[in-house]
């Protein structure tokens, strides 16, 4: 412990929260900080991590304390909800929240990394995080739900329902639940997320028929087929794509057979050049909502 108190610059922020036993905080430092006076974070409790939102990455640490987490950035994180601890310019960005505060744990993929985590507050917001690993991830996530969360709820358990509640499909089809927060679930349990523009929600089309002013919803004819992709729902198009694959292909394996280069210089064949959803897409139906103006 002392070897690791030496590590800890005294005059960086949180370093009193290291530092055992518990020792108050003088009342210049109760008046700065949001930090409760017996807060204490274990050695084991920080986890350096990346903050996930549509602005970008931000660089910091996660802490986990007895009555609160934090997350420390090295700069300012530029999110209008992540307020500085202590204030002053030469300190870093910081948010924290209790452990009453947290609804819901999911882990989550990160540029195709299984090594995030996003937990789901109270207050209707969220925070995405993305770790060194997926073991240094699982970690804190066991950590997490060690703790008495005393709102919190297991969103596969309750999804799924139980002879004592429907479940989300089953209040969906009652009609207990509108199409929108449906949609909702079912892109919250793919895996997406508000906070990273890779992974935004989607809402696929449905419909087929944009003909006729009423729509027959006994024909089925009158709604896309849902096992294609949207861009081959017609057969025209279908062919152009097989087309295209086959041409891909003749080229590299003619790069393969004949070319110089020990690592072919042609790609592998492929149907499309690019995801139906990325974050250039995403921007561009949201140029006209804040924040993401400002993100061109």
């Amino acid at each position: 412990m002392e070897e690791y108190q030496k590590s800890v610059p005294t005059d960086s922020p949180f370093a009193y929260l290291f530092f055992e036993p518990f020792r108050l905080l003088d009342q210049d430092k109760k008046d700065q900080a949001i930090v409760n006076e017996n807060e204490k974070i274990e050695m084991d409790g920080t986890f350096p991590c990346y903050h996930i939102s549509p602005g970008g990455c931000v660089k910091g640490e996660f802490l986990l304390g007895l009555i609160k987490m934090y997350f420390v950035a090295e700069r300012d994180v530029g999110n209008p909800y992540i307020t500085r601890i202590i204030p002053g310019d030469a300190e870093p960005s910081s948010v924290s929240w209790t452990h009453g505060e947290i609804v819901e744990i999911h882990c989550r993929r990160f540029r195709l990394v299984d090594n995030a985590l996003e937990l789901f507050l109270l207050n209707g917001k969220s925070l995405f995080f993305s770790f060194q690993s997926t073991d240094e991830r699982n970690r804190l996530h066991r950590r997490l739900l060690s703790l008495k969360l005393d709102n919190f709820v297991d969103y596969e358990d309750e999804s799924k329902g139980s002879l004592l509640r429907y479940s989300v499909e089953k209040r969906w089809k009652e009609g207990l639940m509108t199409n929108f927060h449906y949609l909702i679930h079912l892109n919250k349990m793919a895996g997406r997320t508000f906070n990273d523009l890779m992974q935004y929600p989607v809402f696929p089309f449905i419909l087929a028929d944009y003909a006729n002013d009423q729509l027959d919803l006994i024909n089925p004819k009158t709604f896309r087929d849902l096992s294609k992709p949207i861009s081959v729902q017609d057969d025209t198009k279908t062919e152009k794509f097989v087309m295209n694959y086959k041409f891909l292909e003749e080229e590299y394996q003619r790069e393969v057979q004949y070319g110089d280069s020990e690592i072919p210089l042609v790609s592998k064949p492929y149907h499309y050049g690019s995801h139906y959803s990325n974050s250039g897409i995403v921007l561009h139906y949201l140029v006209r909502v804040l924040p993401f103006t400002s993100m061109f």
